[in-house]
């Protein structure tokens, strides 16, 4: 099993928490990068079929109860590959240019990307499943703003902040323990 290995590169996909310009630390110290793709079931099933003979090859009997690299969301059918790394991945552009580091999009849900890596099984006697690791990232378009507000039409008799330049929220709760209320 040491040696069973198949690589992958999906299509293209939406990311789904990314964490590829700089690594996850909440539950690793060193940290993780790491990103879901969605694709539809379609495009999906190539790497899934190619995870499911990885699996059955290398884990055997244990293959049918084997974690998978995916999930699949229950109101679109779709499939979000997961996968993740130690080490930074490459990155290129929707040319195959490399980016370099200083010219790194920031990059959040939504963006549409391509990822490519290798799929490796693993046993730990009582946990078996097949891993992505991801090594390469084809940045095709980055959504780097989470302020984008363009779009939205004027709705009548809604809230207005009544001068947005100046706006400090106001707090009407009292400082006393004993008068809290809260209504939920």
């Amino acid at each position: 099993m040491a040696n069973a290995r198949t690589n992958y590169l999906t299509t293209k996909g939406r990311a789904v928490y990314p964490w590829l310009t700089q690594p996850d630390t909440k539950f690793h110290t060193e940290g993780v990068f790491k990103c879901g793709l969605r694709v539809s079931t379609d495009e999906a099933k190539e790497i899934m079929d190619a995870a499911l003979l990885l699996a059955k090859e290398a884990l055997g009997a244990k293959a049918s109860q084997a974690r998978m690299p995916w999930e699949q969301d229950p109101e679109t059918g779709e499939v979000i590959f997961k996968t993740k790394s130690k080490y930074k991945p490459k990155f290129v552009d929707s040319k195959g240019n490399t980016i370099p580091e200083a010219g790194l999009p920031r990059m959040y849900g939504g963006s549409i990307l391509k990822l490519k890596g290798s799929m490796t099984p693993y046993d730990t006697g009582s946990n078996a499943g097949v891993t992505m690791n991801l090594t390469a990232v084809q940045v095709i378009e980055p959504v780097e703003n989470l302020e984008d507000t363009e779009g939205f039409a004027a709705v009548e008799d809604g809230f207005v902040v009544s001068n947005p330049e100046s706006f400090e929220p106001t707090n009407n709760a009292s400082s006393s323990d004993a008068e809290f209320n809260a209504d939920f």
